[in-house]
């Protein structure tokens, strides 16, 4: 009878024994998210202190979240902001027209919401000194989810390549235990391991659940 499902993390033998240590298949899986990451070669304007951060990740529709500026070295023309690594709705863009909250609301000139991306006239995104804006997004949507739980299978998918099967999960269980989820929205700015963005969505959803891996090795 299956009691649970592991991989041999280590092991040792001599001519009388065989030790072999096993592990939760939860471990081998526990990727670093976000992974997509700013870059001076992709963004040669960039400040200095965002080279190799994480381009955040974004589930749902959130009150708002920050705009980070792309072109933060230059000190004329358009301002590039990208926000989220995808985006499906852009939402109310505004700017800190005074450094000290005063918020206004722009227009882009521009929008890439594959990317997350926009850019603003230099008009409405830089002081007298050229320098940029704070930008924000108020109400934009991310990657599009029914309920919390759907952000588990998302991050499955997109960073460990294991799609919503049969295969790979418990779909009747699943399904039937989903609907007590509720929606809601994530947003993850700063690289930690997956098993811990899911203990986030645990301990923020509006009834507790367990998430775990069955003996045959499927999610549930």
């Amino acid at each position: 009878t299956p009691q649970a499902a592991a991989y041999v993390e280590d092991y040792d033998f001599t001519l009388k024994e065989v030790n072999i240590r096993i592990q939760d298949r939860r471990k081998s899986q526990n990727a670093s998210v976000p992974q997509a990451r700013f870059f001076i070669a992709d963004y040669p304007y960039i400040d200095d202190g965002l080279d190799g951060k994480v381009i955040p990740l974004l589930y749902g529709t959130p009150v708002d979240i920050p705009a980070i500026c792309v072109n933060g070295s230059l000190d004329s023309g358009p301002v590039e902001y990208r926000a989220a690594l995808l985006l499906t709705a852009l939402g109310t863009v505004q700017v800190d027209e005074t450094g000290n909250g005063n918020w206004v609301t722009v227009t882009p000139a521009t929008t890439d919401l594959a990317t997350g991306s926009f850019t603003l006239d230099a008009g409405d995104a830089r002081d007298a000194s050229g320098k940029a804006l704070k930008c924000r997004l108020l109400a934009p949507t991310g990657i599009v989810i029914s309920r919390l739980s759907d952000i588990i299978i998302d991050m499955n998918q997109r960073f460990l390549g294991f799609d919503y099967t049969e295969t790979n999960y418990d779909t009747t269980e699943w399904e039937a235990e989903e609907t007590a989820i509720k929606s809601g929205a994530y947003y993850l700015d700063d690289e930690k391991k997956l098993a811990d963005a899911i203990v986030d969505i645990q301990n923020g959803a509006n009834v507790g659940f367990r998430y775990e891996i069955l003996p045959d090795g499927r999610r549930t």
